[in-house]
């Protein structure tokens, strides 16, 4: 079995069922606002494919059998080379997959070692055709501006199974979640017990809230985050100082040829406020930033690149780093 990703960015999963567009107009709600075909080539830089497991009865078993209530199970910690051997997508399904997006004309930009992901491009015309689509324009239902998106669900002639593809659409485009208190705000939070100023909580405050009592720092563990941007490390250096934190242990690992380059887009003040968190509740531990590409700032423009492929390339990684990401 096989996933296959395309990106305009397209993503493509494998699997034994209905091929499926989770973010489809339909679903979504979408008006329809374009008679014909795209007006324009859309940016197809890249798109991925996801082969299946090779035994997923077996996997979803030994699943099932790890995380029962009670279950006793020693040296289930396969690496990722191992877990590919037993259960990842065979090298054949792979090749299938491969030789399918070539032969309709699409680009093969990135393949993985877990067989797990493969990226591609293409133009509209070549991505409509091999998945018997017409991409067009849709009013979003809730944001003032329009989307992409397929018209029917997609399907294809490979007997290679394939559960879902992604990456047809930005209906839905990675933003940053930042919010920031006003700074003539006269509002009082109560208790306004912490020991950052004003009362303001940090640092160990939240290790005595959330685990009171707790020894444990995460010490000889690791933890990941995924990020789409970068960060200023003297936003860490200042608020370990502030909080009175140890230096933190923070390794950026970069994917998609990202430099790291912080966007100062609010969205690299988000990656510090996830390490200084992080850091807070697990002073002990290391932390591994995976950082792919910033989404587009433009994000209301009709043919913005989507950052399905960026997506799926930071969390692969992550799960076949090896590194004890917990």
């Amino acid at each position: 079995m096989g996933l296959l990703t395309f990106s305009t960015r397209l993503d493509v999963l494998c699997g034994r069922g209905p091929i499926t567009n989770p973010q489809g107009p339909r679903a979504q709600g979408g008006q329809n606002t374009t008679a014909g075909r795209q007006p324009r080539p859309l940016d197809a830089s890249g798109f991925g494919n996801w082969p299946s497991a090779a035994h997923p009865e077996q996997l979803t078993n030994l699943l099932q059998t790890i995380y029962q209530p009670g279950a006793r199970i020693s040296g289930i910690n396969l690496t990722a080379e191992q877990f590919t051997a037993a259960y990842g997508p065979t090298e054949k399904d792979y090749q299938a997959i491969i030789a399918f997006a070539k032969a309709r004309g699409l680009k093969v930009t990135g393949t993985h070692p877990n067989r797990t992901l493969l990226d591609v491009n293409g133009a509209v015309a070549d991505i409509e055709k091999a998945f018997h689509v017409n991409m067009r324009f849709y009013q979003h239902p809730t944001h003032p501006r329009q989307f992409f998106a397929p018209d029917a669900e997609p399907s294809v002639e490979l007997d290679t199974p394939l559960l879902a593809i992604s990456g047809l659409d930005n209906f839905v485009v990675p933003h940053p979640l930042l919010r920031r208190a006003p700074k003539s705000s006269t509002q009082k939070l109560l208790p306004m017990a912490g020991s950052g100023s004003g009362g303001n909580y940090q640092g160990n405050d939240f290790r005595a809230a959330y685990v009171p009592g707790v020894s444990l720092t995460g010490a000889g563990q690791s933890v990941g985050l995924f990020e789409l941007d970068g960060y200023v490390a003297s936003d860490i250096t200042s608020y370990n100082s502030e909080a009175s934190l140890a230096t933190a242990t923070v390794t950026p690992v970069f994917i998609d040829g990202f430099n790291g380059s912080a966007s100062l887009a609010d969205g690299d003040e988000e990656v510090a406020l996830d390490i200084d968190m992080v850091h807070s509740m697990a002073p002990g531990a290391s932390i591994l930033v995976y950082e792919g590409p910033p989404p587009p700032t433009a994000a209301n423009t009709d043919t913005s690149p989507v950052t399905t492929t960026h997506v799926n390339d930071v969390l692969n990684r992550m799960a076949t780093d090896n590194k004890r990401c917990n």
